[in-house]
């Protein structure tokens, strides 16, 4: 696993950079879990597995099933099929979003509860989260 997140690292940052720099990291954010969404599906593995479907194939494929992709994003999947890359989807969102969070200065919070709060007790757990 850490094999995958290092190869996917400097994936991810360039994706980052370019979206950053555009400031679309909402878009590309979604973009990116969409395509890591797809390559995690089971037929989808199968079809990029095989070698008997060239790099240009898989990548128009991964393109037909996330069709929301915008020019640049198409890009970067042809940029990734073409050197085999396409697998690592995943991880590279998952280090997109870290570095978007970093950027951001955000945190993703779970708050479990025994019972339902009331109003009050979220307002007052939101400020806190805040601060």
């Amino acid at each position: 696993m850490a094999e995958l997140s290092t190869v996917a690292r400097p994936y991810a940052k360039a994706a980052f950079e370019y979206a950053f720099s555009q400031g679309k990291l909402a878009e590309w954010s979604k973009m990116l879990g969409l395509a890591a969404e797809a390559v995690t599906d089971s037929a989808v593995q199968n079809v990029l597995g095989n070698p008997a479907i060239t790099q240009d194939q898989k990548a128009g494929i991964l393109m037909d099933i996330c069709p929301d992709l915008d020019e640049n994003g198409k890009n970067f999947v042809q940029t990734l099929s073409e050197v085999g890359r396409l697998p690592l989807f995943p991880q590279i969102a998952e280090q997109f979003e870290t570095l978007k969070a970093e950027q951001e200065k955000t945190v993703e919070v779970e708050i479990t509860s025994a019972y339902e709060l009331t109003s009050e007790q979220q307002t007052n757990l939101a400020q806190a989260l805040q601060k």
